[in-house]
């Protein structure tokens, strides 16, 4: 479980394969999450290096959290350069999927495919998450457990959605919501040259798959998978249909 000290702060990833040849896939999780939100499935790919991350006020990471997407992009740019990894495949969910279309704008060289899921290029809060995530955040909480979850999910899943959630401060997911609800790259996506998966479950409330189909309609090098009856915690409901997905396309000539 390392740690990297960067100018940036101190960062916490977890590492599976990291000596294997190729490129690296970096995780990236959603508002209120951290690096164990991603299911092993995905973060131990095999013969993929992976490096799943935990964004700063997250999990282990030193905080402050950031309340723009463009800050959290900057972060693992940063983060990227400090651990010697080499151009990455960057795969964000929700508010992940942001900062990774942030860090193909903004820091192109670094980032050598992306893989979209659950997301969208407009990521629009509901007032009722801004108004009450600091001062009533369980009750965002439970609000956010009954959108993000496919009818059937898990119950054990849920459970631990609910818990990860309860452990990040109030103000770092408020400014995740705020950041998510400050972003819109619907002008600029024709610039984005990279090739892009785009994932969503067709039951997904939170990013409907309309958000994905924008996506993929307007980015140049994109391929669109929906996943029947996903909701928007895909790579926790279906981690094993995820993970032959993500092994399929990264081992196709991109």
């Amino acid at each position: 479980m390392p740690i990297i000290e960067t100018s940036r702060g101190k960062f916490h990833f977890l590492a599976t394969n990291a000596a294997a040849p190729g490129r690296p896939l970096l995780l990236v999780h959603g508002a209120g999450g951290q690096a164990r939100a991603w299911p092993p499935q995905l973060r131990r790919l095999p013969g993929q290096p992976v490096f799943a991350v935990d964004l700063p006020g997250h999990g282990e990471s030193e905080a402050p959290g950031r309340s723009r997407i463009s800050d959290y992009a900057a972060d693992l740019a940063t983060l990227q350069e400090s651990a010697g990894w080499p151009p990455s495949v960057v795969a964000g969910h929700s508010m992940g999927g942001a900062i990774a279309l942030q860090m193909a704008l903004e820091f192109p060289q670094q980032v050598a495919a992306l893989i979209l899921i659950g997301s969208g290029a407009r990521l629009a809060v509901n007032p009722v998450i801004l108004a009450e995530s600091l001062t009533d955040p369980a009750a965002v909480i439970a609000r956010i457990q009954r959108w993000q979850w496919a009818p059937g999910s898990d119950p054990a899943l849920i459970e631990q959605g609910a818990t990860q959630l309860s452990a990040t401060p109030p103000q770092v997911l408020h400014d995740d919501y705020l950041a998510c609800d400050r972003f819109d790259l619907r002008a600029r996506l024709a610039e984005i040259e990279q090739a892009t998966l785009v994932c969503c479950g067709t039951l997904d409330r939170m990013t409907p798959l309309p958000l994905s189909e924008e996506l993929a309609a307007h980015l140049p090098k994109a391929e669109l998978r929906a996943f029947p009856g996903g909701g928007h915690m895909l790579p926790l409901e279906q981690a094993q249909a995820m993970a032959r997905a993500l092994e399929e396309w990264l081992s196709s000539p991109s």
